[in-house]
């Protein structure tokens, strides 16, 4: 779609099937959007809202959204099953994560660990930014309470740079932090995951 996109009325597909929306402007998702194993999409090149009292769910499929801005209510929900869920941002914005974390209209998409809790996935989460955008951490972020991540892999990634700032990343599953041009694990930082879970560190460059 050229403009804005409201979702008002519940959209539900069985079998294979796929939901997929793809605005250039602000999607608002005031609806469930509920497949039963196929994959549920969707791209905003403003700002995408997921509304109080709505579900995303997939029935194991992979839930992708990408958005400039995200505000996923804390009364919402995305629930991807054994499916994979991936939140990223535009290409060459940065993505902030944690604690605190808030969006800056053409710059930063803020991932807070509210907005995170709302989704539950056995599958893993892949929060991601694109291009030259960096990914950096605002305050700790806790995804072992409530657990809602209970399987999969948590992938951090930066095709650029990766920092967490001196903060306290907390995973209940096997956590990944990804960094095209380098990862910086400032003083204070503390990555823990839980007991005979793994943690990687992927880049060029660490300091």
């Amino acid at each position: 779609a050229a403009g804005d996109v409201t979702i008002n009325q519940a959209v539900t597909v069985a079998g294979a099937g796929t939901i997929e929306f793809d605005a250039a402007g602000d999607i608002v998702v005031g609806a469930n959007l509920t497949s039963a194993g196929g994959s549920v999409t969707v791209k905003s090149g403003g700002a995408l809202a997921q509304s109080a009292s709505t579900t995303i769910a997939t029935g194991g499929g992979a839930a992708n959204l990408t958005a400039d801005t995200m505000s996923l209510d804390v009364g919402a929900a995305i629930n991807a099953g054994a499916g994979l869920v991936t939140l990223a941002g535009l290409n060459n914005r940065d993505v902030v994560v944690g604690a605190g974390a808030t969006d800056n209209a053409g710059t930063t998409l803020g991932l807070s660990d509210t907005e995170l809790a709302t989704i539950t996935t056995s599958g893993g989460m892949t929060i991601k930014a694109v291009g030259a955008g960096n990914l950096t951490f605002s305050g700790a972020l806790d995804l072992a309470t409530p657990a809602q991540l209970t399987g999969g892999t948590l992938t951090l990634q930066s095709d650029a740079f990766g920092a967490t700032n001196g903060k306290t990343l907390t995973s209940p599953v096997d956590t990944a932090l990804i960094g095209g041009s380098g990862i910086s694990t400032t003083v204070g930082s503390t990555i823990s995951a839980a007991a005979n879970r793994k943690v990687s560190l992927t880049t060029s460059g660490i300091d």
